[in-house]
Order: C-alpha cells, then sequence, then structure tokens
C-alpha cells in the first residue's frame, strides 16, 4: 500500500533547501493555514522548518557506548534498535509533516502555551492517519524535551 500523495513535500508545498548550515532544510513555498474553530494558525511563505527535531547528537552517545559491547553481549543491539527507532518516528517525510510545519511555527513564535502547541500537533497527527504508536511516541517526546526548544525561542523572541 503507497503512502497518501498529500504527505509529500510537493504536495505540502515545501521547498528544500540545501546548503542550510541550521539543520532547518525546508521552507514553505506557499502560506499554510490551520483552524479547528478554537486554535487558528497561519504559517507564512518561505518559513524555514526542519519539520521534526531530531536528536542531534545522538550518533554521539551510541558511539560512547561502543567500547562498552564488549562486556554486554546485548547492547550492539540495543543500538540498532535505538537507531532504527529513531528513523522510524522521525521520518520527516511522512504524515506527520503538516503537524510538524504547525507545531515548529507555533514553537518558535509562541502564539500560544506550549501545551497548546503540543496537543494541537497530537491532534493534527491523528487527523492525518498517523497511527496510535508513533503518535504517542511523538507526543511523549515533546512533553519529555519540547521545553529545551521552547525556552531557547523564549529567549530568542525576548531579544529581538
Amino acid at each position: 500500500m503507497g503512502e497518501d500523495p498529500r504527505f509529500f513535500p510537493l504536495a505540502m508545498m515545501l521547498g528544500f533547501d540545501t546548503y542550510d548550515k541550521k539543520f532547518t532544510p525546508w521552507f514553505t513555498l506557499r502560506e499554510h493555514r490551520y483552524d479547528d474553530g478554537l486554535v487558528r494558525m497561519a504559517v507564512p511563505q518561505d518559513f524555514k522548518t526542519d519539520l521534526t527535531t531530531h536528536p542531534k547528537h545522538l550518533h554521539w552517545y551510541l558511539l560512547a557506548l561502543w567500547p562498552a559491547s564488549y562486556l554486554c553481549a546485548w547492547l550492539p543491539h540495543v543500538m540498532i534498535a535505538v537507531a532504527i527507532l529513531t528513523i522510524w518516528v522521525r521520518d520527516p517525510l511522512g504524515r506527520h509533516q503538516r503537524a510538524a510545519l504547525f507545531h515548529d511555527w507555533n514553537y518558535r513564535n509562541q502564539e500560544y502555551d506550549r501545551y497548546t502547541a503540543d496537543v494541537v500537533y497530537m491532534i493534527m497527527l491523528k487527523e492525518d492517519g498517523v497511527g496510535w504508536i508513533r503518535r504517542h511516541l511523538h507526543y511523549s517526546a515533546l512533553r519529555a524535551f519540547g521545553w529545551i526548544a521552547w525556552k531557547r525561542n523564549a529567549r530568542l523572541k525576548a531579544k529581538k
């Protein structure tokens, strides 16, 4: 069964910047709107996003654990499982790209509070047919680690 074509970058009207140095290679080619009656957001044209933030230094943690793999026979299998899970959950071109775009917009501009942004992300994932496991993994990761990006963006916004 093939992927729904509505969720690929051309259908989402996203461009890709191969020269990006800040890990935000995607950008919108047109304005995107979301309105569920309570929350209204408009992501403007040329907004830069990474769609899904990934643990940028995960590979370093895995490499740091590699010497211990000689002491524990099961550790290499755990490392491979973590790498596969990271790729599966993060898949930037999956059904969650619409939700990720609006979530990035709200985290960057903080129109709504963090909890509202995360809940809207979860709602959009469900609307777009993202499976229960992946949806809850994304949401759990946001609730556990999203505060880092939220506070960084709040500091950047305060400097402006």
